[in-house]
Formats: C-alpha cells, structure tokens, sequence
C-alpha cells in the first residue's frame, strides 16, 4: 500500500468524521433551538396564564373592595337604626305621668295679691329611674304669663308617685286664668297639662 493510497483513505475518514461531526453539531443546534424555542413557547404560556390569574385577581380585589363598601354602607345604616332605636327606647324608659293635681284658690285680701296652691302628683310609669325631673307650672290670665315656678325633683324610681305644691300670685282674682304644667328632664319633656 503505497502513502498515496494510505492519505486517501485517511483524508476520506477525515472528511467522514468531520462530516459526522458537523451532522451531530447541526443536529444537536437543531435540537437545542427547537427546544429553547418550545421553552420560551412554554415560558410564553405561562406568562399569559399568569397574565390571566393577575388580572382575575385584580378583579376579585376590586369586587371585594365593592363588597366592603356596601357592608360598611349597611354597617353605617345599621348603626343609624341602633341608634335612633335606643334613643326611642331610653325615652321609653323615662314614663312619668302626671295622675293628680288640685288647685286651691284664694281670694286677695286687702294689699295681698290673691294665691293659688297647686299640688300636682306625677308617677314614673317606665322601666328605669328618671333624674333630675323639672316641674315647671306657668298661669296665664288673659293671654298673658302672669306667673311661672320652676321645681327640681332629684329622682323618681320606678313605680313611685310623688307630688310637689306650688304657690302662684296673680294681681286680680284668677278665675279666668290657663295654667300650664310641664314635666322634663333636660330637654325632654316627659308629660304636659293645660288647666
């Protein structure tokens, strides 16, 4: 075997192995891409979907965030409710009445104006006790207030009954006098006559 020959066939496995080489290279680039490319394709897919679960979530938040604002919307008319209602019930609770009143008149005695003594007798007919009830008896004569007494009752406890006098002064015989009887604590104006 002549050197000529022995190169030729070691040029032609040569030119085999580089071509084998290449293939192989070609291939496993063809490979590598392809799967890079069904990668980033995966990747892709899952970005999306995570895209869509965001955006769904954001969603969720914002009908959550609706769903606070009525219930705190109906908490507030609630409240409102609760409110009015124990301010209904607090003056329910405050009941007094008043069951009795007698007037004595007399008449004016040379330079003394003539008198009137009321009694009034008023009941607590609620629930609780009532403090700091205010009797205030005005007498009008003619249209006009002739005379108004304030009194001051510390308590009155459930189901008691007492009674207060009062002494007006009217310049002429009352007999054509209006008196007024009011019942309050604080503002609230528990019972009210006209005599």
């Amino acid at each position: 075997m002549s050197i000529d020959y022995m190169s030729g066939i070691m040029s032609k496995k040569n030119i085999y192995s580089i071509v084998l080489i290449v293939v192989v290279a070609l291939t496993l680039s063809a490979w590598i891409i392809i799967d890079s490319q069904n990668t980033v394709a995966s990747l892709q897919v899952r970005n999306n979907g995570l895209k869509s679960q965001t955006t769904a979530y954001k969603n969720q938040t914002t009908d959550l965030q609706n769903q606070v604002s009525q219930l705190q919307a109906q908490t507030n008319y609630l409240q409102t409710q609760i409110n009015d209602f124990q301010g209904l019930l607090q003056n329910q609770t405050k009941i007094v009445k008043i069951v009795d009143f007698s007037l004595n008149l007399s008449e004016a005695r040379g330079l003394l104006p003539s008198t009137i003594g009321l009694q009034v007798t008023f009941k607590n007919l609620g629930i609780s006790d009532v403090e700091n009830i205010t009797m205030v008896v005005r007498m009008f004569n003619d249209g006009s207030e002739v005379d108004k007494e304030t009194l001051t009752l510390n308590a009155l406890h459930v189901e008691e009954e007492q009674s207060m006098n009062v002494t007006l002064f009217t310049p002429s015989y009352p007999g054509g006098a209006v008196y007024m009887i009011s019942l309050m604590t604080g503002d609230l104006v528990l019972d009210e006559i006209t005599l």
